[in-house]
């Protein structure tokens, strides 16, 4: 078994632009601190998990190779073309906007 540093996280929380419209500042203000913290805590979370998980399949006996970064990029230069082609193909120029705002964050 071969693992790769795939974190999955999922914390959402859904309110609608009217309602969130009317509160205060102060209270946007603590909306947006507890979704930091709760991403924060997911992350934490998903780490934990994978990192017990990897345990857990070494004391089951199951042959673990953790990928290198060198491996890692290997995939990564094999698999991204094929996925921005066919992620594209789905989104069109949604998806390729969302795209650039993801490349400006990093």
């Amino acid at each position: 078994m071969v693992l790769v540093p795939l974190l999955s996280v999922y914390a959402n929380a859904y309110v609608t632009r009217q309602w969130y419209d009317l509160l205060d500042d102060d209270l946007k203000e603590a909306f947006r601190q507890a979704g930091e913290s709760a991403f924060s805590w997911s992350v934490a979370q998903s780490e934990a998990a994978a990192i017990a998980s990897l345990s857990l399949l070494r004391d089951r006996g199951v042959n673990v190779h953790v990928a290198s970064e060198e491996e890692i990029e290997a995939l990564r230069a094999a698999l991204q073309p094929v996925f921005l082609e066919l992620f594209l193909r789905e989104t069109g120029e949604d998806g390729r906007q969302l795209l650039d705002l993801i490349r400006d964050l990093e």
